[in-house]
């Protein structure tokens, strides 16, 4: 269109010609339809698609709400620089303020800036394609508040859909030592959206927040397959939220070559001292590495939510590790996934999971960590295990019975019933003489042992005093071989001194 003819400029200027229908964009048939473009007054400068200089003439064409990136001349053919036509036909759905659609064809767009997907709420995105990242670029989903913009400005987005096959993003040739993302998910609320792939950079995929009174929240994602990024997915804040997020499947890993040493992390959800990130949840990762330094998971924040893991690491399974810091509180692993080994839990928080080899709770507050109840009945069982016949060998029923069929070792003291001010009756133990505060009726056991003093009963007070040794069996007595009266007195004497000696008799 930019080639018309002095005698077609004058056809537009004079009315006999109302438009120019355009086949394509660089050659026919490279966009999806012919579009026409009018002769307009407007004061909108050349945006390479809804506005055209051609001479002195502008000719504007209105796409409505939906652009596909092609009719700003993206040519998605992994070479050309593409990033001039997204930023433009962003810039004119926003413009609009209204929500929009945004459609990327089949193809791949190399970009070399920042391209912000920053539209109204409410709007969608439709990704078919790729973008592969040029040293400088990153792909920005929602609006990133940049230094010096007003704190007043509206940065939380609301009800974003990203469709089609799923936004991805790469750099092919891998730069890890800077803070660049391949995709960078800012502040959007209520969200839902696929994010394919992404490798190449330090941060595959972060999903963040930096404005202090919004943040990221009750968004649901599906992620793709992710690797190759120092960390694949983080979760991070500084100065907003992060919270009550759902993160569906995905695949992470990185290569036995991976070159990012000791700091290669899958998914990493970071520690954030004010606004803690929290109710956070990945359901049925696949967090398969090849690389013998990789961490899993490693997690901070509160009530943050692991479901079904499966944990491979063809290099170093036994120490491929779900991290809890100790930054970590109330988070989760549920449901014990595939190879989700003990060993493989490194929890330096207070977090419960379930894993192959068995299950952890942890609790920091006045609440139980586990709570049983039968409602039906309190005569019925609220906790029962079974052999490998499944035949019933413990129980518990809600009324506080238990029943048992092996042996009850108990390394504390038995308290009988509930205590007066604190003080209970029931069955102690120590090492010597007791003189602990205990109910009448309460016995101790004496673990140093010795005659008539390996049993004592509480008989009187409540504090220290009132323990009574409980006689024991009197050493055995041969039978008397005295013969006259003097014998008989002396072997009497004996008896007694015995019968003291063991406790059966005071002194």
């Amino acid at each position: 269109m930019v080639s018309l003819s002095l005698s077609e400029i004058n056809d537009l200027q004079t009315g006999v010609a109302i438009g120019v229908q355009v086949l394509g964009y660089h050659i026919k048939g490279d966009t999806p339809d012919p579009i026409i473009y009018y002769l307009s007054t407007t004061t909108a400068p050349d945006d390479g698609g809804s506005v055209i200089n051609v001479g002195n003439l502008k000719m504007e064409h209105n796409f409505g709400g939906e652009v596909n990136v092609r009719y700003f001349g993206a040519k998605l053919d992994t070479i050309t620089d593409d990033s001039k036509s997204y930023i433009n036909a962003i810039d004119y759905l926003r413009n609009r303020n209204a929500p929009g659609k945004f459609i990327q064809p089949v193809g791949g767009s190399y970009v070399t800036e920042e391209i912000m997907f920053n539209l109204p709420n409410s709007s969608t995105f439709i990704f078919d394609g790729e973008f592969i990242l040029g040293p400088q670029a990153e792909i920005v989903i929602g609006c990133l508040k940049k230094k010096g913009d007003s704190e007043e400005a509206t940065y939380n987005r609301n009800a974003y859909s990203i469709e089609g096959a799923g936004l991805a993003a790469y750099r092919p040739n891998g730069i890890f030592d800077s803070e660049l993302c391949c995709i960078k998910v800012v502040d959007l609320h209520s969200s839902k959206g696929t994010f394919k792939k992404t490798y190449g950079s330090k941060y595959g995929i972060m999903f963040y927040s930096n404005f202090g009174n919004g943040g990221l929240s009750y968004n649901t994602f599906v992620l793709g397959f992710h690797h190759d990024s120092k960390i694949n997915v983080i979760l991070k804040a500084e100065g907003g939220y992060v919270n009550e997020n759902i993160f569906i499947g995905g695949t992470f890993n990185h290569t036995s070559t991976f070159p990012g040493g000791a700091e290669t992390r899958n998914i990493m959800v970071c520690h954030h001292a004010i606004n803690v990130l929290n109710n956070n949840r990945f359901i049925c990762p696949s967090l398969e590495d090849n690389h013998k330094e990789a961490v899993a998971v490693e997690m901070n924040g509160e009530s943050n939510l692991i479901m079904h893991p499966r944990l491979e690491n063809g290099n170093n399974t036994a120490n491929y590790k779900i991290n809890f810091t100790e930054k970590s509180l109330r988070c989760q692993i549920l449901g014990n996934g595939f190879n989700v080994n003990s060993s493989n839990i490194q929890d330096d928080g207070l977090s419960s999971y379930q894993t192959i080899t068995g299950e952890v709770a942890k609790n920091a507050s006045s609440y139980p960590t586990l709570d049983l109840q039968n409602a039906s009945s309190s005569n019925n069982n609220t906790l029962i295990s079974r052999d490998s016949q499944k035949v019933m060998t413990f129980a518990l029923d809600g009324i506080g019975n238990i029943k048992t069929k092996g042996d009850i070792n108990y390394f504390g003291n038995l308290l009988l019933e509930d205590s007066e001010n604190g003080i209970y009756r029931g069955v102690f133990r120590g090492s010597g003489t007791p003189s602990l505060d205990a109910l009448p009726g309460s016995i101790y056991l004496n673990r140093a042992g010795g005659k008539g003093q390996s049993m004592f009963s509480k008989t009187s007070n409540t504090d220290g005093t009132g323990w009574e040794s409980v006689p024991t069996k009197a050493a055995a007595v041969p039978d008397s071989t005295a013969t006259t009266i003097s014998e008989l007195v002396q072997d009497y004497n004996n008896l007694l001194s015995k019968l003291r000696a063991s406790g059966v008799i005071s002194s």
